[in-house]
């Protein structure tokens, strides 16, 4: 009666009911309920259905246009692809979901190249990185091997699992029966779960390696970043977002991650690493998940107006309101913390003895390289700031004072050059891992940003700064 009923609607409606069939069947099942998730024109939908005595279940999915889905059992997770027309026979045994998955009916074949994908390249389970309650999942197999083999071994193996990806591609579009969503959609998802395995040998060893290592490795062995728009239509895909959230943990290497304020270091390395729709997803979802776990609006508090000025993407920023609720109206511009220092003289001073006036200030350490090679670089620049007015504050972090003497000594560094007299307090205040960092305060005492467009004028945004 009910197929009936659909069927007439259909013929009266035309493609109101244009949905998708599925026939499930369990061998030996372990759970009566099956969730099936999916989002549709940028909703999450959610439908629950259950097996009958006969261990089979038969539900009608009503979409518009082909979406990618999740069919849950228990802690299993079965990945498909359904269009409107479809009717998909999948079987499948309790415990072995993904091992024993069988596809038959109109859509097999897209659904038979997800699961071999799955199977070939992607088995074996997975082990969670988490830092700033950002996780990235790395697979068991990649995460053995990253433990044992050299970079060579380990960066080879995954470059030949990637050309055997390419492979299967190739050998698929070939056949001419796979959608081309389909076969883009599986090429991605091999491409950027591989690539995640390269930034996982990163993570991975990131106690055993030197601090110049992680540059190095990746840069040598090709792994790419998602800057740019050319990835912004990737930003759900579960791969790609699962190698932003990786990309996000080598951005912060080598930096301690159990240090205090790690999240403010985070938030700061993606906004200075990360561009496009990308960066704005990750930005979004942390100051999202600090509050999440910690309850707490500190993060939001230095962060989110500007994020809110500037993301071009409402969905980044509506979750952010909604969630915090009435902990973020009116939030306040945050202010700068003060903190105490000595100058070259012996004498002591503070941040907020340059209250009315614009403070660029430069954290550094006598053994930072980029340190000293951007005080060098921006010495014209530096040299005009201070001409027009901003007051160039630089602070090292080195606690022996012959030391940084003796680096100031060596190298032409404008400005006004101060030891923090707690050196273990302002890291904490600004949330210091790494070197070097920079802040810019304006005359009342508030964190201010620069723009981030490609074309910005940056000695004029301090000039407004300035005249403000």
């Amino acid at each position: 009666m009910r197929f009936l009923l659909i069927l007439c609607l259909s013929l009266f409606c035309g493609s109101a009911y244009a949905g998708a069939y599925l026939g499930i069947t369990v061998d030996s099942p372990t759970e009566r309920s099956i969730m099936i998730a999916y989002k549709e024109a940028g909703k999450d939908n959610l439908i629950r259905t259950d097996l009958k005595s006969n261990n089979q279940s038969n539900p009608y999915i009503d979409i518009q246009e082909a979406v990618f889905a999740e069919l849950r059992y228990g802690k299993e997770i079965i990945h498909i692809y359904l269009k409107p027309g479809d009717d998909l026979k999948i079987k499948f045994l309790a415990g072995a979901a993904n091992s024993t998955l069988e596809f038959n009916g109109k859509g097999a074949e897209n659904n038979r190249l997800i699961a071999e994908a799955n199977n070939r390249f992607k088995s074996g389970g997975y082990y969670d990185y988490e830092v700033s309650y950002l996780n990235a999942k790395i697979l068991y197999s990649y995460y053995d091997k990253a433990q044992h083999m050299s970079p060579r071994e380990y960066f080879g193996l995954v470059q030949q699992k990637s050309e055997e990806a390419k492979q299967l591609i190739s050998e698929s579009w070939s056949k001419g029966s796979i959608d081309e969503e389909v076969l883009a959609y599986v090429s991605d998802d091999l491409k950027y779960t591989l690539e995640t395995q390269k930034l996982g040998y990163l993570i991975i060893n990131r106690k055993k390696l030197a601090p110049g290592d992680f540059k190095r490795l990746a840069s040598h062995y090709g792994t790419p970043s998602p800057l740019g728009t050319g990835t912004d239509h990737l930003v759900d895909h579960p791969a790609y977002f699962n190698f932003a959230h990786a990309y996000a943990h080598w951005l912060f290497l080598p930096g301690d991650a159990e240090s205090l304020g790690v999240e403010l270091e985070y938030y700061n390395q993606i906004e200075r690493g990360m561009t496009g729709k990308t960066k704005y997803m990750m930005l979004s979802r942390l100051i999202l998940k600090v509050y999440e776990f910690e309850n707490t609006t500190d993060l939001a508090a230095k962060k989110f107006n500007n994020l809110k000025k500037e993301c071009p993407y409402p969905e980044y920023i509506e979750p952010i309101k909604e969630l915090y609720a009435g902990d973020l109206v009116d939030i306040p511009e945050s202010d700068a913390p003060n903190f105490k220092v000595i100058d070259e003289n012996g004498n002591y001073g503070n941040l907020s003895d340059y209250k009315g006036q614009v403070v660029y200030i430069s954290f550094w350490a006598h053994w930072c390289k980029p340190c000293i090679n951007n005080f060098e670089k921006s010495a014209s620049m530096r040299a005009q700031l201070k001409k027009m007015g901003v007051v160039l504050l630089n602070v090292t972090i080195d606690l022996d004072e012959n030391v940084w003497k003796n680096a100031m000594s060596k190298h032409t560094i404008y400005g006004t050059n101060v030891m923090a007299y707690d050196v273990d307090g302002v890291k904490k205040l600004y949330g210091i891992s790494t070197l070097p960092a920079y802040f810019i305060v304006d005359k009342r005492g508030k964190f201010a940003y620069l723009s981030d467009e490609e074309n910005r004028d940056i000695m004029q945004e301090f000039r407004d700064l300035v005249n403000k």
